[in-house]
């Protein structure tokens, strides 16, 4: 597929992404943090409704995020990207490269919320790009004034600032997602496991809290197991994997099924 063709396909993605977000409908998720563009087209291929290519643990470069959108871009799947911050340069850019949005990390509270989001609006401090690939090079005339329509914004909630103030967050105009880190937040409140009862009190302040502000509730769960548990509890976005664990994984089984014969 040519990129103009990509970019075309990455358009009605985004697009679609973005309406059945926002009305509630379920999908699915994943993400690739080894900066292989390869990897992120497989996955892409696998079916999900969202590849997110991670930029806070990941070894993605700047050109690996473009040519792993690129290669998201060639199916049916929308291309996240989860950057380094709330305050990082690379949100505007990120969305100037076509990602559907992003996914921002480490919000303490709402004030960092509300950073992030400035960051990636055009009509706040998001700097103007008339040439972007977001706007096919400049051939989309009309980009600037759909692109903060289209674009979904989801902020992690995993500290206990962030809990605390989740209601504030889901109220603020252009945030689209809560989007549960049990990893972190178990760290933070000295707990282990997505099932530990305390995770899943936090887990249904931020369903209650994303539905008072109409947004969506979403959750990275490990175990793929618990799936159907966050599911039951309001939960419409679920991913599970990392490439790299997943390669990992699969290495150290091949490695035993040779060793054992």
């Amino acid at each position: 597929m040519s990129d103009h063709a990509a970019l075309k396909s990455a358009a009605a993605s985004r697009q679609v992404l973005s309406d059945r977000v926002r009305a509630g409908e379920p999908t699915l998720g994943t993400f690739c943090d080894l900066g292989s563009a390869a990897i992120a087209e497989i996955a892409a291929g696998t079916g999900f409704d969202w590849v997110v290519v991670d930029l806070e643990h990941g070894a993605a470069d700047r050109a690996a995020v473009l040519d792993s959108l690129r290669g998201i871009a060639a199916s049916e799947s929308a291309g996240l990207v989860r950057v380094p911050s709330c305050d990082s340069e690379l949100i505007g850019w990120t969305l100037d490269a076509g990602a559907a949005g992003i996914v921002v990390p480490r919000a303490h509270g709402v004030a960092d919320a509300r950073r992030a989001l400035d960051r990636s609006l055009y009509s706040a401090g998001r700097g103007v790009s008339p040439a972007s690939r977001a706007s096919r090079y400049g051939r989309e005339a009309e980009y600037a004034l759909t692109a903060d329509a289209r674009r979904l914004l989801m902020i992690q909630i995993e500290t206990p600032g962030a809990l605390a103030d989740a209601e504030a967050i889901a109220r603020l105009d252009g945030v689209d997602v809560l989007f549960l880190g049990p990893g972190d937040l178990g760290k933070e409140l000295d707990i282990s496991g997505a099932d530990h009862p305390r995770m899943l009190e936090a887990a249904e302040q931020i369903v209650r809290a994303a539905q008072a502000g109409g947004k969506s509730a979403a959750v990275y769960v490990h175990d793929p197991g618990l799936a159907a548990v966050y599911r039951e509890l309001g939960f419409t976005l679920i991913a599970s994997g990392f490439d790299s664990s997943l390669v990992a994984t699969a290495y150290d089984r091949l490695l035993r099924q040779i060793v054992d014969g």
